[in-house]
């Protein structure tokens, strides 16, 4: 179907940037995807519109990341406002 969609619209997908995601346990055999003949690699996370989803649903992961860039934002804007005076102390 969405090859179908695609090509109606003179779209490409990005089979590159695809991946597969099973929510839940894993009891099955997941199933393969394929698109034009190339299979979608299972992930156990992924990230969409800068949320991050695992497979069992843990926000862990997504406030972990945004733990790191808040610190990586707040050491930027400190390094703007040290002073180079040797005679300031911190």
């Amino acid at each position: 179907m969405l090859c179908l969609w695609a090509d109606k619209w003179q779209l490409t997908v990005a089979v590159d940037k695809c991946c597969v995601l099973h929510i839940g346990k894993a009891d099955k055999t997941p199933a393969v995807y394929l698109i034009k003949n190339v299979a979608f690699p299972a992930v156990l996370s992924c990230r969409d519109l800068d949320i991050t989803i695992t497979h069992d649903l843990s926000p862990s992961m997504h406030i972990s990341d945004i733990v790191v860039k808040a610190h990586k934002r707040g050491n930027a804007i400190r390094r703007c406002f040290m002073s180079r005076n040797v005679d300031n102390v911190d």
